[in-house]
C-alpha cells in the first residue's frame, strides 16, 4: 500500500526537539531573571513581588492563583455602592427576572 504523501515523522520529531530545546533554554534564563531580581531586591531593600506562574504549571494546575485581599475601605466602598444600585431599584419598582 503506498504512503500517503504528508509530514515526514522524522522530521517533527527533529521538529519537537528543537522546540523542547529552546523550551528548557527559556526556562533556564527565566530562573536566572528571577535569581537577579532576588539579589535587586535584596541590594535595594525592596521586597519583589510574587513571580508570575508559568504556563506549565498553570495548565497542569500545579500552580494556584492567589486571592487577593481587599482593604476594608474597598470593601466599605464596594457595599455603598452595591446598596445605592439596590436603592434605585427598589425605588423605580419595576420587577425584573
Amino acid at each position: 500500500m503506498p504512503r500517503k504523501p504528508g509530514p515526514d515523522p522524522e522530521l517533527i520529531r527533529l521538529a519537537i526537539a528543537g522546540i523542547d530545546a529552546e523550551a528548557g533554554e527559556l526556562q533556564r534564563q527565566l530562573k536566572e531573571l528571577q535569581e537577579k531580581k532576588v539579589q535587586f531586591a535584596k541590594l535595594t531593600g525592596v521586597r519583589p513581588a510574587a513571580p508570575v506562574a508559568s504556563p506549565v504549571k498553570a495548565e497542569t494546575g500545579g500552580a494556584k492563583k492567589k486571592r487577593r485581599k481587599m482593604s476594608p475601605e474597598a470593601r466599605k466602598k464596594l457595599a455603598i455602592a452595591a446598596k445605592a444600585r439596590w436603592a434605585k431599584v427598589k425605588a423605580s419598582g419595576k420587577k425584573k427576572l
